[in-house]
């Protein structure tokens, strides 16, 4: 078992094969990910994506710059 603990699924550079990543991901040996929020706009959707997505937790943080934000 495989478990990726740090991915940016919902980077803008997977816009065009974001499902194609995804289906690769179930297909393969990688029974988990976590995907990465940087502010609070990321960490809202990686909540979102990890709810709709039975192999994908959720961390969510804020880089020291994004706190005043």
């Amino acid at each position: 078992m495989l478990f990726d603990t740090h991915c940016h699924l919902l980077d803008r550079a997977f816009d065009g094969n974001r499902a194609a990543v995804i289906q690769a991901i179930e297909a393969s040996e990688i029974k988990y990910v976590t995907e990465i929020g940087l502010d609070y706009e990321s960490s809202k959707a990686v909540l979102d994506f990890a709810e709709k997505h039975d192999f994908a937790f959720a961390a969510i943080g804020w880089f020291p710059d994004e706190t005043e934000r």
